[in-house]
């Protein structure tokens, strides 16, 4: 496979795991520019992705050391390494959307820490636009109209903002490594650390959406694993003066009512020991609720 480092001045990390088809449309939507490197972190899957890549100079296929560990450990392995001056992270099953790149490129020479680019959604069934964008895009537009910095706080996912690698270097920024929720403390701590930050709302980067989702799934695995992410996330800006931007828990605890009452009543209590604002997230919920209303 290529061994393409050199002057990148941007990379590209892209954790895999058994999705070669999605993966290739994710490449195909990269320029092959010389400025870019793609750094793929395949989580051993059991198909083979080497000869589908092997026409992109742009590209390196890493293998995650042993065994599958799961998308932060992967992005994290990425992290480990590249070089260059600027990262993106995006994810195997969606694309860039045509001219990103053009509107990436204006930022190589700046001294900014983080760029906040508006994303957009499809509909992996239908084609349309679907709606796993729409939270984050109000974010961005509300901090275009009202310098409301709640966008710096809440935009939890990596994908659609350009990072400064000097900043994650420096602050030694890492994902969790753990079943969900791996993105949301290193989006926080890169927006808590980040000296100087710009919003552009522009669109660069389409997330899609289909059942099999891990945001869609409620094992006891994923609920946990969500709620413990909370409450790191929680601590860190209560310790930081961000109190105002904790989350609530309310809606991750109303998703293990099918685990029954006693696992609600646990994380009930866990939630509570740790301080957690139940009463925040109640937006959330209600939408929750009423989307469930309407599919019984």
């Amino acid at each position: 496979m290529n061994d393409v480092i050199g002057n990148k001045q941007l990379t590209v990390i892209v954790p895999h795991y058994n999705s070669p088809t999605t993966l290739k449309r994710l490449v195909d939507s990269i320029p092959d520019q010389d400025w870019i490197e793609i750094v793929v972190i395949d989580d051993n899957s059991s198909v083979t992705i080497g000869s589908l890549l092997d026409a992109y100079s742009s590209v390196r296929i890493l293998t995650l050391p042993q065994g599958k560990k799961g998308a932060g450990a992967a992005r994290n392995f990425g992290l480990e390494n590249s070089q260059s001056k600027w990262l993106l992270f995006a994810d195997a099953d969606d694309f860039f959307v045509p001219g990103a790149f053009d509107r990436i490129a204006e930022y190589l020479a700046s001294d900014l820490d983080v760029i906040y680019f508006a994303p957009t959604s499809m509909n992996e069934a239908t084609g349309e636009t679907g709606d796993r964008h729409r939270y984050y895009k109000e974010l961005l537009d509300r901090y275009s109209e009202t310098s409301d910095k709640t966008l710096l706080y809440k935009y939890f996912v990596p994908w659609s903002k350009l990072i400064s690698r000097q900043l994650v270097e420096e602050k030694s920024i890492s994902f969790d490594e753990v079943v969900a929720s791996n993105d949301m403390n290193f989006s926080l701590k890169v927006a808590f650390y980040a000296k100087k930050h710009a919003v552009n709302p522009a669109t660069i980067y389409c997330v899609t959406e289909n059942d099999s989702s891990l945001t869609k799934q409620v094992s006891l695995a994923v609920l946990e694993s969500r709620l413990y992410a909370a409450v790191r996330y929680n601590k860190f800006l209560k310790a930081h003066g961000k109190g105002r931007y904790q989350l609530g828990v309310s809606l991750q605890l109303y998703n293990m009512r099918r685990l029954g009452l006693a696992t609600v009543g646990r994380y009930l209590a866990y939630s509570l020991k740790n301080g957690m604002p139940l009463w925040r997230g109640l937006k959330p919920l209600a939408r929750q609720m009423l989307r469930d209303m309407r599919g019984a």
